[in-house]
């Protein structure tokens, strides 16, 4: 899997415009094949920044959604509106699931941490 996450710093006043391209795409981007979740959202703390997160099956199915003629207009848009990126991209070949309340995994172990009679079944 590859997760995303790209914050869009925009020209002043140009994240909402931003938005308004990626909004009508959203049901067709998270249709398409190996898409496992999209959503743009405005950064209340960031002006001007538009949060983007990603995740996809694959690096394929991510190239795929880049070489069809609509994301090669976003790309084409966010040219104009963003003046600066940072993108972070994160593989895995495995995914925890079973994560209880707060507590993280093992420290340097990769698993979870026992069970406790007060934890939920």
């Amino acid at each position: 899997m590859r997760f995303i996450n790209i914050w869009f710093k925009c020209r002043p006043g140009e994240a909402e415009q931003l938005l308004a391209i990626f909004r009508p795409m959203l049901p067709w981007i998270r249709a398409r094949d190996g898409v496992l979740y999209f959503e743009p959202s405005l950064r209340d703390a960031e002006p001007d920044t538009v949060l983007v997160s990603e995740c996809f099956a694959s690096d394929a199915a991510h190239a795929a959604m880049w070489a069809t003629p609509e994301f090669r207009r976003v790309g084409d848009a966010l040219d104009r509106l963003v003046i600066s990126r940072r993108v972070d991209v994160h593989h895995a070949d495995t995914v925890l699931t079973d994560m209880r309340g707060d507590d993280p995994p093992d420290a340097g172990t990769g698993r979870l941490p026992p069970q406790t009679p007060a934890d939920p079944p």
